[in-house]
């Protein structure tokens, strides 16, 4: 996971990743779109993002260093 990847990154480098790319992680295929959001030398933000029902509002959601996951945008529960 995106997570277990930056976890392994700190242990290796004493940051986190700023870019996909570094961590070597392939996001899944799909309807999703993968970013960091907020790198820095003590946590990150990293936000998934996407349409899953095709209407005008995308679900986003949050990931950061300690594993929380925030459900920031979910049109799906309306």
């Amino acid at each position: 996971s995106l997570h277990d990847r930056q976890k392994q990154y700190f242990e290796q480098h004493q940051g986190y990743a700023t870019r996909l790319e570094e961590l070597g992680w392939i996001p899944p295929q799909g309807l999703f779109q993968y970013q960091i959001i907020t790198p820095s030398a003590t946590g990150f933000l990293a936000e998934c993002r996407g349409n899953i029902d095709r209407d005008s509002t995308l679900e986003r959601a949050t990931i950061d260093e300690t594993g929380t996951i925030r459900q920031l945008d979910d049109d799906l529960r309306q």
